[in-house]
């Protein structure tokens, strides 16, 4: 939730998993954990393991942000490293990249944003990090496996339902379904039915999140519901419609089957 405040305003494209390369521009947040059984344990999450994921991805660059301090760089991409604790980049000040934590000494948050963007463009022009001026080249593999899912972002053609709300109809909402690829779709006039599943979940958010407490900002509330939708009810929340299991467990089984199959979404 922290990289994701940290991503500002920008909205969500997609998910991928390591070594998926995305398929447009744009923020998209990237699933860590392994799919298939637990083996050996869960991998602990270490800095080195998740930039060379990055790497795999297509990252030809990665904007590293700490403030505790993390003494790593990498093989293949470089590693710019943003400290956001004004004390920890003074006692690391020949590591770290950019000193975020003026930010809470009254630099202008717009004079960080400009240094790190000139930052970017010299080391795309050549210039080395503070990594690898002190000749870090660290790179880890673990023994991680996924699904051959590849991204899961909305496909070309996709189905986005809704009810016959005045919003979903307006020209403004359906050119954006269009700029992404969506096929619109409304329920029929009259029909309950067209909407029992979706109803059912706003229902359950509602009973379990968002009456349960006030919410100062819409930018708190919006964090809230990410975190559980994302964090609790696809991957965790079993549901008896789909056989006890959660709704990520669920495609995951459906998209294996039909890989094996050969059958094409």
């Amino acid at each position: 939730m922290g990289a994701y405040a940290k991503s500002g305003s920008a909205p969500i494209v997609g998910m991928i998993k390591p070594g998926d390369i995305p398929p447009t521009g744009g923020l998209y947040l990237m699933d860590v954990v392994p799919d298939g059984e637990v083996r050996f344990g869960f991998p602990n999450i270490t800095d080195n393991a998740e930039i060379v994921e990055m790497a795999a991805s297509g990252a030809h660059m990665t904007l590293f942000v700490t403030g505790r301090g993390s003494v790593v760089g990498n093989a293949v991409s470089p590693v710019i490293k943003i400290c956001a604790n004004p004390e920890t980049y003074r006692r690391l000040a020949d590591d770290m990249d950019i000193n975020a934590g003026k930010v809470l000494e009254g630099a202008p948050l717009a004079e960080i944003g400009d240094e790190i963007y000139d930052l970017v463009l010299q080391v795309a022009s050549g210039a080395q990090t503070k990594s690898e001026e002190l000749g870090h080249a660290e790179f880890v593999l673990t023994y991680k496996s996924f699904e051959p899912l590849g991204p899961a972002c909305p496909p070309e053609g996709c189905i986005h339902h809704t009810d016959r709300g005045s919003q979903y109809c307006s020209h403004d909402y359906q050119k954006i379904l269009r700029q992404h690829g969506f096929q619109p779709s409304m329920s029929g006039k009259g029909n309950c039915y067209d909407n029992a599943a979706v109803e059912t979940f706003f229902k359950t958010i509602k009973a379990e999140l968002l009456w349960q407490r006030s919410w100062e900002t819409r930018r708190t509330a919006e964090l809230a519901i990410f975190e559980y939708i994302n964090g609790f009810y696809n991957p965790r929340r079993r549901h008896s419609a789909l056989g006890w299991k959660s709704p990520l467990a669920f495609e995951r089984k459906a998209a294996q089957v039909s890989y094996w199959c050969g059958i094409k979404p």
